[in-house]
């Protein structure tokens, strides 16, 4: 099972994944190394700056791709791009630039000083960066050249072969609304927007806006967009009422001492260690990095490194804390069971790791896993439904990753899951007394809680069968094994 589980994930993947489709050709240090080539063409030397890398998504753009893969501009969008900043610690100067998943660049931005935020809309600034040196004056262009020519031939550079669907706005308009050159163009769905600065012969900024029609957006919000708010919201009726009842339930295990204090706060110490170091490995402090500017001289560089940790470290807690809760409530209602479902992890955090029930209990979740991950590609490639694709919103994020295996243990809904096999499935073993009822209303919870991971997307059924597949595995593991 688990080897043909894998095999499918890897075989699916590429063909059946909205982002995977996109053919990525870049990765963290790929993306980095080209960035720092393209500040080099500028003339600007980034030795010893630090690099933030950051994707964002955009679930319309992808939906206009899959509904409509032939779109006249196709080659200049993506549901994903890939931000590199990097930044001088002695200055504040930066310089940004942007990629799609094929590697292709559509967009950067030079900052001397100024502290926007990498490849914001240009026309929310009018103000022009200063380069009074004018040391990074590119050598091929002349400070005094024609500045609408060099201007356009950047802007033909980066749309390639769409060229011929841009048309300039006039220099009125692009004066008065942005006090830059643009061109823009509308082909069925979209409308993008080319923008760019030049200075002392140089072009700074260089930025391709996209954005979809009112149509296509109000086309997905009535179809993806109504259906994951729909299929959340049912999720949502079993994830907090339940989280209401852990903390009723958890201090009332103190007070009737049920809480094996020890136990639980090692578990606490061990999720709280395991999110903070996927966190690391992975691009959420980075996003957060993107959003924070105080200032442009070296205090106010490292308080922005340091500011965004202290929000992480946080956050990392809380969730930790939620989760901790789960695990202690649950454990208030089975610790006296002698076939409880929390022995392995007890036994681990014991230093028992060696034992086999620990170790049947990890091979089991390794095996498992790759089943789990596979479902949505199998339920989308068994070709039963139409209109079915995947999508996977953490994928980008993975590939701007430090280290992507380990940050993918931070995208298990890990709080949901134990919710459901916590702290839910003890709770209702405890009140029936039932095995088969038991059973199946541990079965129907944990499938409406999963269906808000709603990674095959088209109509409901996909999104249904998906769930159903998905709480199949995790139900079976935890009659077989146990929570671990």
């Amino acid at each position: 099972l688990a080897v043909c589980s894998y095999g499918a994930l890897y075989t699916l993947l590429p063909g059946l994944d909205l982002d995977a489709k996109q053919s990525y050709r870049l990765d963290r240090s790929i993306a980095i190394a080209r960035t720092k080539a393209l500040a080099t063409e500028s003339g600007i030397d980034t030795s010893g700056w630090g690099e933030v890398v950051r994707q964002n998504n955009n679930a319309r753009i992808g939906f206009l791709l899959y509904e409509y893969p032939d779109t006249p501009g196709k080659n200049l969008v993506a549901s994903s791009r890939l931000l590199v900043r990097l930044n001088n610690p002695r200055t504040g100067q930066r310089f940004s630039a942007d990629f799609l998943p094929s590697g292709r660049v559509v967009g950067y931005q030079y900052q001397p000083h100024k502290g926007d935020n990498a490849l914001k809309d240009l026309s929310d600034s009018n103000e022009e960066a200063d380069d009074p040196s004018g040391k990074n004056v590119a050598p091929d262009q002349s400070a005094n050249g024609d500045v609408k020519q060099i201007a356009e031939t950047a802007a033909k550079k980066l749309a390639g072969d769409e060229w011929p669907l841009f048309t300039p706005l006039s220099d009125d308009d692009a004066r008065k609304t942005t006090g830059r050159y643009a061109w823009t163009a509308t082909p069925p769905g979209l409308k993008m927007t080319i923008q760019t600065s030049v200075k002392n012969g140089k072009v700074q900024v260089m930025a391709l806006d996209a954005v979809v029609t009112p149509e296509i957006a109000k086309q997905y919000d009535q179809s993806w967009g109504r259906r994951n708010r729909l299929i959340g919201n049912i999720a949502n009726f079993v994830i907090w009422p339940a989280f209401f009842l852990i903390i009723i339930f958890y201090f009332t295990g103190i007070i009737r001492r049920n809480i094996p204090h020890r136990v639980t706060l090692q578990f606490l110490a061990a999720v709280f260690i395991l999110l903070l170091t996927a966190n690391y490995a992975g691009t959420f402090s980075e996003d957060l990095r993107f959003g924070t500017f105080i200032g442009s001289s070296k205090t106010y560089y490292w308080l922005e490194l340091i500011l965004p940790w202290v929000l992480v470290v946080l956050l990392v807690m809380v969730v930790s804390f939620m989760v901790y809760l789960c695990w202690a409530a649950g454990l208030a209602f089975s610790i006296r069971e002698p076939h409880r479902k929390t022995i392995s992890f007890e036994l681990l955090f014991k230093g028992k790791i060696w034992t086999r029930q620990v170790l049947r209990s990890i091979f089991i979740g390794f095996a498992a896993g790759g089943a789990i991950a596979a479902a949505p590609y199998l339920v989308t490639g068994s070709r039963l439904f139409s209109n079915s694709t995947v999508i996977f919103n953490d994928l980008g994020s993975l590939v701007a990753s430090r280290y992507p295996a380990y940050a993918s243990l931070a995208t298990i809904q890990l709080e949901g899951i134990l919710i459901v096999f916590g702290f839910l499935a003890p709770l209702i073993s405890w009140f029936l007394r039932r095995p088969m009822l038991e059973n199946l209303l541990i079965f129907l919870v944990a499938f409406f809680a999963m269906l808000a991971e709603r990674y095959a997307i088209g109509s409901m059924s996909p999104m249904i069968l998906t769930s159903l597949l998905e709480t199949l595995i995790l139900f079976t593991i935890y009659i077989n094994a146990d929570l671990l």
